[in-house]
């Protein structure tokens, strides 16, 4: 327990007034006599510091946030040891001000003003998206760790000690006892996969970040208990309390950023604020003209058919007498501009809409629940029309074009909403579409300061990136017939009680007959996103037509051109489609024998459907489940939860997706592998029992009956005819044995997988360097092995995941297709090597770090080509100069030279080394087959070392474009946790010969 006037560091600083206290150790306000300012000292507590883990997490993350230069994050100095007790303290800028707490309790109602509070959280989010982009979380984000200056500028402290909650239990159980080092406030602001022993994301510290939003408009928090179970029950299993003095609109965002899984909330924190920032507003948008319009749809949809056509002149009068009488009602909406409706367009407006049409006056119960079905069903959206030709969709539009109703533009593309009647006018289908990100984020705004209030300050805000316009991939070709989800014959008015929901059919149509628009059944269909060409944005200037037998009152001008715009076709000027000829059949796999089967070669992926954002997000999230169902061996069971059935949802959602078709392949396989096993034993009924499971999968059907008349063979042998005697054999020469080939040249080029390789010859080489402390020197040989030219980039991953994206670095691209692959996890780089072993053949993985520094040294003769002379780094390699340092602000040293790049270069910019390596240094740092262990050299065999057998990180190789010039070298270590997605890591791969 430090006293007022205490002296720490050797009489450095000397103790002013104690912070506070947490559970890590007290906080102090010091005096540093050398720079003559004070600074915030925080004293380790004696249990953490008996922790050898937790300090090795303390200097580490330390280190990690002495990087952090933001003006919203508070500065770390330095680490202070004091030399008689060695006792360790964190020296940190000192914040003047009050905490988010005080700050809070300052105000009138002990609560935040929404405008106020907006303002702290926009600060609060600036800094946590700036840590996140280097690939930094905080992870104990609450109001004790926030403070407001007098100036009203808003600092977020603790970052290094981040990733203390890494260390403690955190497992599916959290109580008092084995939480020592998580305090209750801490866990108040928890996020769900947090209390589930999960890895935090960004998306936790967003979390934590609506919650103390939460606590600041209302004074409370969302979840309350003092017992960890109880608060763990509850935040897992129930949603906070809506707040009366918000809006819906602004409870809507609040819940969003509390939500149970990360991938339901906002993508960044800067997303959160903007969605807050546009629930402020006032709505401009004329929703009665837009709802009146389709409610007259849906309101003449029971009269529409007679005799089995559709009546369009009875809606077209129906939408305009009703958008008549509601001009007439509202006749201000006549000086309204359209055209900021059709640029405006945001996703939580296309929400409302959706909301305020289901729950509309005037619709049955019927109607409302197939309506709503539908609409919050994202996948049925695409699922109709994906396989349909130009021709057959003009059949289409041509069958139903009255029923087309515009609803809105976005990003010069015009959004319609079919309502299609059955039977009894029943409204089955909607639409969905990718939509623009909101607009970017604004300066903040200052910040009442806490009382006594000094005069404020301005605070600058990084600019946020710029989001990328995404151009949608041509509809693939055509297939022999078109599969269309229908709704079953609405129930009787007696029957809907007890069947309020019609159910769902699958039927085949012949496509002459959509192509004609003769099948009725065209008619009944799901919504459907149609994207027409772009147009002008501002309202569409269209002569309105003469009808002088119209009902109702005529009307010229503006409402004119509303009601000629209603009437108009958009679709028929759409550009056909361009076609894509049909993918390649993959060849059929062996079948099922004693010796290992070859491997399988798979023909390459189909390109991806075109499909919105959203609905890539969710193929990848089924992906990603179904890959955990089949290493954990749910392949087909439970009924509701294995690999089979996430990979059909996947399907039906991108029907192209590669992906999905090698895991089915894999499923398949792993069962006829289990089938050949069973058969070896004379299991017959395992046998049996895995081929049916097999047949579920629904691919490889020839390889299955295969195995089944082999199955049939073993169970049922036919009895051996004895051999006819072989005749005498005459002597024949023999021909000569060809010659063993000869290896390959080192440097040699092959092309595997689509991807240039290079040889590496075998040999013995010194591994390591005196001068960095885990890497001692030893000898090590190795055989020789086919290393990549070049890093993947992402035009290679791509093959993979179509839809993948590295993103952007401060506005500056790194998704190029030749750039690096950036932003991938250890496990996914590890899944694409896999992925490409199965489908071209071969051995395909990760080096290990004896093979990485082999090749990039060239077999050891060559740690950095630019030797000491620094200046010429820039001739060889991609790394952090002095553009970079002012285009950035990074305060650790550059090479002293410019390399023309401010980010990633594309692949194979700069010279190769002597065995044809390319950017082994620099440029992106390369994930490493092996865990990391800084006592791994002293053990590691000396032939073909490939890593100790587990461990909790990764070894990372090579430095990137961000390190300093004592990082970018072919011995020096790093390691990062695998699940980590870094902008400046990236891969490569080696092929086994």
């Amino acid at each position: 327990m430090m006293q007022v006037g205490d002296k720490m560091a050797g009489g450095r600083y000397v103790i002013r007034e104690k912070l506070g206290q947490g559970s890590f150790g007290a906080v102090y306000r010091a005096h540093d006599a050398i720079g003559d300012v004070d600074v915030a000292i925080k004293v380790v507590s004696e249990q953490a510091a008996a922790s050898s883990a937790a300090m090795e997490d303390l200097t580490h993350n330390f280190r990690l946030a002495h990087r952090l230069k933001h003006p919203n994050i508070a500065v770390y100095n330095t680490i202070a040891v004091e030399p008689d007790t060695g006792l360790r303290s964190l020296v940190m800028e000192y914040v003047p001000g009050v905490d988010l707490s005080a700050y809070r309790r300052q105000q009138p109602g002990r609560v935040v003003e929404l405008k106020t509070a907006l303002d702290i959280v926009k600060q609060i989010a600036a800094g946590l998206d700036y840590a996140h982009s280097q690939s930094i979380l905080h992870r104990d984000i609450k109001p004790e760790n926030v403070r407001i200056t007098p100036g009203g500028v808003v600092k977020i402290l603790d970052f290094s000690l981040a990733a203390q909650l890494r260390t403690t239990v955190l497992a599916t159980r959290v109580d008092a006892a084995q939480t020592d080092l998580v305090s209750a406030g801490t866990r108040a602001y928890l996020a769900p996969e947090q209390w589930q022993g999960r890895r935090p994301t960004a998306q936790s510290d967003q979390y934590a970040l609506g919650a103390l939003l939460y606590e600041l408009i209302s004074g409370d928090l969302p979840f309350v208990a003092s017992d960890p179970e109880v608060l763990r029950h509850a935040v897992l299993n129930e949603e906070p309390p809506a707040l009366a003095k918000l809006s819906k609109r602004q409870n809507r965002v609040v819940a969003r950023a509390l939500a149970k899984t990360p991938e339901a909330r906002f993508d960044s924190c800067a997303d959160l604020v903007r969605a807050l920032e546009a629930s402020m507003r006032p709505r401009r948008w004329p929703w009665a003209l837009l709802l009146v319009a389709l409610l007259g749809s849906a309101g003449a949809a029971g009269y529409w058919r007679y005799g089995g056509q559709l009546r369009a002149t009875d809606s077209q009068k129906a939408a305009r007498a009703l958008a008549q009488m509601a001009l007439a009602k509202q006749p201000e909406l006549h000086d309204v501009g359209l055209a900021p409706r059709f640029t405006a367009c945001t996703e939580s407006r296309y929400e409302r809409l959706k909301t305020a049409l289901v729950n509309a006056p005037g619709l049955r119960v019927l109607e409302r629940k197939e309506l709503a079905a539908v609409l919050k069903d994202q996948d049925i959206a695409n699922l109709f029309t994906a396989n349909l030709s130009d021709e057959e969709m003009q059949g289409v539009r041509r069958a139903a074009q009255s029923d087309a109703v515009v609803v809105g533009r976005c990003a010069g593309k015009r959004l319609f909403l079919r309502l299609i009647s059955v039977a009894d006018g029943a409204l089955l289908a909607a639409a969905d579409m990718p939509l623009p990100r909101a607009e970017h984020v604004a300066p903040p705004t200052p910040i009442p300061p806490p009382r006594p209030t000094p005069t404020p300050t301005p605070t600058p805000t990084p600019t946020p990136t710029p989001t990328q316009a995404q151009t949608p991939e041509p509809r693939p070709a055509p297939t022999d017939q078109v599969e269309i989800m229908l709704e079953s014959p609405a129930p009787t008015q007696a029957s809907m009680k007890e069947s309020p929901a019609p159910t769902q059919a699958s039927v085949r149509m012949k496509r002459s007959a959509v192509a004609q628009g003769e099948d009725q059944s065209a008619l009944v269909f799901t919504g459907r996103v149609i994207q027409a060409s772009p147009r002008s944005e501002s309202f569409p200037a269209i002569a309105p037509k003469s009808d002088k037998t119209q009902s109702g009152p005529v009307v010229d001008g503006r409402m004119a051109q509303v009601l000629a715009w209603l009437d108009q076709d958009p679709l028929e000027q759409e550009p056909p489609p361009r076609r894509e000829p049909p993918p390649p059949r993959a060849p059929e796999p062996p079948p099922i024998s004693d010796n290992p089967p070859p491997p399988v070669k798979y023909s390459e992926p189909p390109p991806a459907s075109t499909i919105s954002a959203r609905q890539a997000e969710r193929v990848e999230a089924l992906l990603t489940a179904a890959r955990e169902d089949i290493a954990a061996k749910r392949l087909t069971n439970p009924e509701d939860n294995n690999a089979v059935e996430k990979l059909r949802r996947a399907q039906a959602i991108d029907p192209d997706n590669g992906a999905a078709q090698t895991l089915l392949l894999a499923v398949t396989e792993s069962y006829l592998g289990l089938a050949q096993s069973a058969l070896k034993s004379k299991r017959w009924d395992k046998v049996e029992t895995y081929l049916r499971r097999a047949r579920t999968v629904g691919v490889n059907e020839e390889r299955i009956a295969q195995a089944q008349a082999e199955l049939d063979a073993a169970r049922n042998p036919q009895p051996k005819s004895k051999p006819a005697p072989k005749p005498a054999e005459q002597w024949r020469p023999q021909p000569a044995k060809a010659s063993a080939p000869t290896a390959p040249r080192a440097g040699e080029k092959r092309r595997f997988g689509n991807i240039d390789f290079v040889w590496i010859p075998g040999g013995a080489f010194r591994m390591g360097s005196p001068r960095e402390p885990d890497a001692t020197p030893h000898r090590v040989a190795l055989d020789g092995f086919w290393f990549s030219a070049r890093e993947i980039t992402n035009g290679d991953y791509r093959r993979w995941r179509s839809s993948y994206d590295s993103g952007a670095f401060h506005g500056r691209e790194l998704n190029g297709d030749k750039q690096p692959v950036a932003r991938v996890t250890w496990n996914e780089a590890d899944g694409f090597a896999r992925w490409l072993s199965r489908l071209h053949g071969g051995t395909f993985r990760l080096p290990s770090e004896a093979e990485w520094e082999y090749a990039a040294s060239v077999g050891g003769r060559q740690a950095r080509p630019w030797r000491r002379e620094l200046r010429k780094a820039c001739q060889f390699a991609n790394v952090h100069n002095p553009a970079n340092r002012r285009a950035f602000g990074w305060s650790w040293p550059p090479f002293p030279c410019e390399d023309g790049y401010r980010v990633s270069a594309n692949g194979g910019r700069f010279p190769a080394n002597a065995w044809g390596v390319y950017d082994a240094l620099g440029n992106v740092s390369e994930w490493i087959g092996d865990w990391f262990s800084a006592s791994y050299y002293a053990v590691s065999p000396r032939s073909n070392p490939r890593g100790p057998r587990d461990g909790e990180r990764r070894v990372v190789r090579g430095g990137s474009w961000r390190d300093s010039p004592r990082l970018v070298n072919a011995a020096r270590r790093d390691a990062q946790e695998p699940d980590l997605r870094s902008p400046f890591i990236g891969f490569r791969l080696v092929r086994e010969p």
